[in-house]
């Protein structure tokens, strides 16, 4: 609006709208024209990225029109553009200064503001810095300038060459203010303003203040000058007043929130350090050379220090036992630096010489220019948990010891029982070949009954010793594909499919999940042949889906067989728990209780949802592969 100004007052020859009074020189109509372009190009730079060319291209001619104006006032010569400019009878002086002419200092603000616009639009690191410190400089120089015209000291806005203008001085603390704007409240210098931090919010207080008192001290003098008397020593001394009340105000103010501030910290340290001291951790700060500063209430009674006994004596390191130490300095210390924290376990040696296992956190703490930086660690009596983890050890080991005797038990039961079973078997089918046509009806009924009472003993000793081995074995997962998996399991069953005339549908696209192949094909080849088998009259139909679960994936396989009640959803996981007599459907009851352990074998669970000839649900849940 300056420039425009400037130009229509050229124009039309009211000069006045070109310096805002008559006592002072206007703007010349180059330092008009570079405003102009100077703005053009930091709007085209916020609003637009496309067209970053025409910004440096407004660069490159402020540039060159700033260095021209500097080289001619330095008496060599250059482009006479200022000529060109100037209408047509201008007058050619305003008192002895050259009328239109720029002046070396507003050269020089340009030069400033070209670089901040510059790097504003590059991005390197430090482009943003370097732009803000160009556009501070241009800010500082402005407000000398201003300060110079409003109290009447020529030498800082050039008195000793081409002055500049009052309105170009107004124009470039608005320029310089919209670049460090345009620099963003992240980059310098917004940053130092910006957050909730003590030392912005003082800046945000105390400096906007400072350059509205030198300026409104200044304007205040000329107005009381101007309008009312002329006496400097009454009109200092009035200025001097009002700026004494005004900051008084500000201080008053400033010094209440700075008060609060600290009141505010001081109760959340209070509050931090009553909860430190009330909890049964062990909390510790010291220096990088382990001089301890702060021991809380937990470990000072474990050392038992007396309340006012002095810890510059002391030294943490020898409150750790040897391997702890060199862990603590070679490994915790270091990492904490680096990282910010460590996480560890470390044994303490506290009064008497006893032993004390801990869970161990060591902070850093970065230090002020002042101060190094300093450690915390906060620690916790890990003995008895220590203690109850080597007992479940003991136990576990215990168990895995009992379960492969029973494992081996059951094998060799399994073994050999079936030795006199098979011959007991044997005798009898001989028996019933040989005497079978001089049996009576109730006697050949009688060696039917023996032989499938055989027939099933056998049956479940194979079962059982399977069951025994399920889950058992030290295996190690892989990757494994659902999809393949179920074409194996359905092909296995393609005689029973065939002859049921059972349609399994299978969801495509199922995913990989961690696990181990053959007993994941059991599982399915166990749950889709039941499926098939409890059909009841029913052409069977069966389908597998699976869904995303969390940590898990979730198969579920649906059937439209005779059903279950709820009353028996838990029972026909347990061995040998059969809901139907063998003459109505085989098999010794033992099938779903290995699925049961070959899920829980792979981390999962099963369950089931059916109702009585409605058909069941049977969902399982599998580990994906990165759990």
């Amino acid at each position: 609006m300056l420039s425009v100004a400037t130009w229509v007052a050229w124009l039309t020859d009211t000069l006045w709208l070109a310096s805002l009074s008559n006592t002072y020189i206007p703007m010349a109509p180059l330092s008009a024209t570079c405003f102009l372009l100077i703005t053009a190009g930091l709007t085209t730079h916020y609003h637009s990225r496309k067209y970053q060319w025409v910004v440096l291209v407004i660069v490159a001619l402020l540039g060159l029109f700033s260095i021209n104006v500097l080289l001619t006032v330095s008496g060599i010569p250059g482009f006479a553009i200022e000529d060109k400019l100037l209408p047509n009878g201008s007058a050619p002086m305003f008192g002895l200064v050259p009328l239109g002419r720029m002046s070396p200092i507003t050269a020089f603000l340009f030069l400033l503001c070209c670089f901040a616009l510059l790097f504003l639009t590059r991005t390197g690191k430090w482009s943003r810095v370097t732009s803000g410190i160009f556009s501070v400089i241009a800010f500082f120089s402005t407000l000398i300038v201003l300060v110079g015209y409003l109290y009447n000291t020529p030498l800082l806005y050039g008195q000793t060459t081409i002055p500049i203008a009052l309105t170009t001085g107004i124009g470039f603390l608005a320029l310089s203010l919209g670049l460090i704007i345009a620099n963003g409240v992240r980059s310098f210098p917004l940053f130092l303003f910006y957050g909730e931090r003590t030392y912005a919010r003082l800046l945000r207080g105390f400096l906007p203040l400072t350059a509205f008192l030198v300026l409104s001290s200044g304007a205040f003098q000329i107005y009381l000058r101007n309008r009312f008397f002329s006496n400097e020593a009454l009109i200092i001394s009035t200025v001097a007043i009002g700026a004494i009340i005004i900051v008084t105000i500000v201080t008053v103010y400033l010094s209440r929130f700075i008060s609060a501030q600290i009141d505010r910290v001081e109760a959340e340290k209070r509050r931090l350090l009553s909860i430190i001291e009330a909890t049964l951790d062990l909390v510790m700060i010291y220096n990088a050379h382990g001089a301890p500063l702060y021991f809380n209430k937990s470990l000072s009674a474990l050392l038992k220090l007396q309340p006012n006994q002095s810890l510059n004596a002391m030294n943490i390191k020898n409150l750790f036992a040897e391997n702890s130490l060199r862990e603590f300095e070679q490994t915790g210390l270091p990492v904490a630096k680096k990282d910010g924290a460590w996480k560890g376990e470390s044994t303490l040696v506290v009064t008497g010489g006893r032993e004390l296992e801990i869970s161990h956190i060591i902070l850093y703490h970065e230090g002020t220019n002042k101060e190094e930086g300093y450690y915390s660690s906060v620690m916790r009596d890990i003995s008895e948990l220590k203690a109850y983890q080597y007992k479940i050890e003991v136990v576990n080991k215990q168990l895995q010891a009992k379960n492969e005797e029973i494992e081996e038990f059951v094998y060799a039961v399994s073994h050999d029982l079936s030795e006199p079973l098979r011959m007991v078997t044997g005798f009898l089918q001989l028996t019933d070949k040989k005497l079978h046509h001089t049996l009576d009806k109730d006697t050949r009924q009688y060696m039917d009954f023996a032989l499938g009472g055989a027939r099933r003993m056998d049956t479940m000793l194979k079962d059982l010793l399977d069951l025994s081995r399920t889950g058992t074995q030290q295996i190690k997962f892989s990757r494994c594909d659902l999809n393949t998996i179920i074409k194996e399991a359905v092909e296995n069953l393609g005689p029973a499919i065939k002859q049921s005339n059972a349609v399994v549908t299978i969801q495509p696209n199922l995913p990989e999940i961690n696990g181990y192949h053959s007993n994941l094909m059991r599982l399915f080849q166990n749950l889709i042949g039941n499926a098939i088998k409890y059909s009841g009259d029913r052409t069977p139909e069966v389908t597998i889906t699976g869904v995303d679960s969390g940590p898990y994936y979730q198969v579920s396989i649906r059937d439209n067989g005779i059903g279950i009640a709820p009353e028996f959803y838990h029972d026909i996981f347990k061995v040998f728990k059969r809901l139907h007599t063998a003459s109505e459907y085989s098999g010794s009851g033992i099938g779903l209780a290995v699925c049961k352990k070959i899920v829980e074998a792979h981390g999962g669970r099963i369950w089931v949802e059916s109702e009585k000839d409605k058909g069941s649900i049977f969902h399982f849940t599998l580990l994906k592969p990165d759990q």
